[in-house]
């Protein structure tokens, strides 16, 4: 069981409130909705999920799947710079230390 479903306190106080809801002959659940916050982090999330998939091996299915609500297709993250070029991660990335 992933750790925000197990402890999801941090998630909703840091990028993520509860909602209601219940299906039919169900009981009352908590559904998770993004605030701002949250939807900051999508970028990370889809990136931690590609890098899951290239490196925790392709014989386990992934548990999440980003996909455009608009064409159904996969949402990946992908570094680009602020000039517009799409950078490959093996490139020359520079970190700036701002202290």
């Amino acid at each position: 069981m992933h750790t925000c479903v197990r402890r999801p306190r941090p998630w909703t106080t840091a990028g993520s409130r509860t909602r209601p809801y219940r299906l039919p002959g169900s009981r009352v659940r908590s559904e998770y909705v993004l605030t701002e916050a949250g939807y900051d982090l999508l970028p990370l999330l889809a990136a931690m999920s590609d890098w899951g998939e290239r490196h925790l091996g392709s014989t386990t299915q992934a548990d999440v799947v980003y996909r455009h609500g608009g064409c159904g297709g996969r949402v990946t993250a992908r570094l680009t710079c602020e000039c517009g070029a799409q950078i490959a991660p093996r490139e020359r990335v520079v970190a700036q230390v701002n202290r």
